[in-house]
């Protein structure tokens, strides 16, 4: 499969999961369903960290061009809940 066609399935997912919420989903359930994708979200962060940490440590650099166990940046992305 194209990745492509993969993205527009994955759009398409996203369209109905959105849809039905709003439309079925008290408000309850919504502040709920928002605050365990921004937990998702930050599992997924710690994991990239965790492997960045690994990265570093073993001397090779994440960006090319760049002194081993540097970033150019140490910005937080914020996620809101």
């Amino acid at each position: 499969m194209k990745r492509e066609a993969v993205w527009k399935l994955l759009e398409a997912g996203s369209l109905i999961r959105e849809t039905f919420e709003e439309a079925f989903a008290p408000s309850d359930a919504m502040r709920h369903f928002r605050a365990s994708r921004a937990e998702a979200l930050k599992g997924v962060r710690a994991l990239l960290d965790a492997e960045i940490g690994k990265l570093e440590k073993s001397g090779t650099s994440t960006n090319p061009g760049e002194e081993a166990g540097k970033r150019s940046s140490n910005r937080k992305i914020e996620i809101d809940d």
